[in-house]
C-alpha cells in the first residue's frame, strides 16, 4: 500500500469559511426522521476523556455528545488501496446493551457483555475492503482519550468480551456502553470510494481530486449504567446529524499533514 502516492498535499484550507466556499454533495439515506435531532443541541466534550466522563457518564446523560480534539493524518485502507486521509475525534454517544432488574435488597455481581474495536454498524455498511493500522491511535494519544483497549484492537473488526460489575438491588439497571465517533476525509478518494459508505459528502478540490468525508465508530470501554432509561441514537441517527446535518459546524486541522507528531 503505497499512501504516499494518493496524498494530494497539505490541503489549504485554515478556516470554516474557507472551507464552506468549496463545493459539497451530500447522499442521505431515505426516511431518517431528523426534526427532533435538527432541535437538539448536543453538549461539546472538551479536554479529551475528562469531558466526555462528563457529558456522558452521569445520572441523566444526553444520548451522544460533541468531542473536541486533534486532527491526524495518515493512510486508510478503502476499496483496492490505502489514501492519504485526515481523522479528528468528532462525537461520542451511548450504545444500549442490556436492561437487569434486580428485585432483592442485597448486592449482585451481574455479567453482560461489551464490544471491542470498530464497530459492527459501521464496518457492516462500509461496501468495500476497508483496514486502518494500530498508529492511527495517535489521534486520541494526541486528543487526551483512550478507549481502554490496545490500539491494535481498538481499529479491528469488534469482538466481543464479557464484563462484570456489583450491582445493589432492588432496582432496575439500564447498562450501555460509549463509542467513539471519527471524521474521516480521505484525499482524492472521492470519485472511486464514494459509493461504498452510505453517508458521505465528497468535495471537488479540481479535475483531478475529489475528497471523500465519511464517519467511522469504535468502542471505548467505559460503561455507563442508568436508573432511567434513555433513547439512544442509532448509527444512521449520528451520521445524520454529524456529517448532513450540522456539516458546516466543525472542520479539520489541515496543518497535520505537515505536522511530524500528528502524522502515522
Amino acid at each position: 500500500m503505497n499512501v504516499t502516492q494518493q496524498d494530494a498535499g497539505l490541503l489549504e484550507l485554515r478556516n470554516v469559511s474557507d472551507f464552506l466556499r468549496h463545493q459539497k454533495s451530500a447522499v442521505t439515506a431515505p426516511n431518517i426522521v431528523t426534526g427532533q435531532l435538527n432541535s437538539t443541541s448536543y453538549p461539546w466534550a472538551v479536554g479529551g476523556d475528562s469531558g466526555i466522563d462528563s457529558c456522558l457518564k452521569n445520572e441523566d446523560p444526553p444520548p451522544g455528545c460533541w468531542v473536541d480534539g486533534e486532527t491526524v493524518h495518515g493512510g486508510i485502507y478503502i476499496k483496492t488501496q490505502s489514501w492519504g486521509t485526515y481523522t479528528r475525534p468528532i462525537f461520542a454517544y451511548l450504545k444500549y446493551v442490556s436492561t437487569y432488574t434486580y428485585p432483592s435488597g442485597a448486592s449482585q455481581h451481574y455479567t453482560t457483555t461489551q464490544t471491542v474495536g470498530l464497530t459492527e454498524t459501521f464496518t457492516k455498511e462500509v461496501k468495500a475492503s476497508y483496514s486502518v493500522g494500530a498508529n492511527i491511535d495517535i489521534v486520541n494519544t494526541s486528543s487526551s482519550i483512550e478507549t481502554g483497549f490496545s490500539r491494535a484492537s481498538s481499529w479491528s473488526q469488534q469482538t466481543i468480551q464479557s464484563w462484570t460489575t456489583k450491582l445493589q438491588g432492588p432496582a432496575t439497571f439500564y447498562i450501555y456502553q460509549v463509542a467513539l465517533v471519527y471524521a474521516h476525509c480521505a484525499t482524492m478518494a472521492g470519485k472511486s470510494c464514494a459509493s461504498s459508505f452510505k453517508y458521505q459528502r465528497t468535495r471537488v478540490i479540481n479535475d483531478g481530486r475529489t475528497d471523500l468525508y465519511y464517519l467511522s465508530s469504535i468502542s471505548k470501554k467505559d460503561m455507563v449504567i442508568l436508573s432511567k432509561p434513555l433513547i439512544p441514537l442509532s448509527w444512521d441517527q449520528v451520521q445524520q446529524y454529524v456529517l448532513i446535518d450540522n456539516w458546516n459546524t466543525w472542520y479539520f486541522d489541515y496543518s497535520a499533514y505537515s505536522d511530524p507528531f500528528r502524522r502515522y
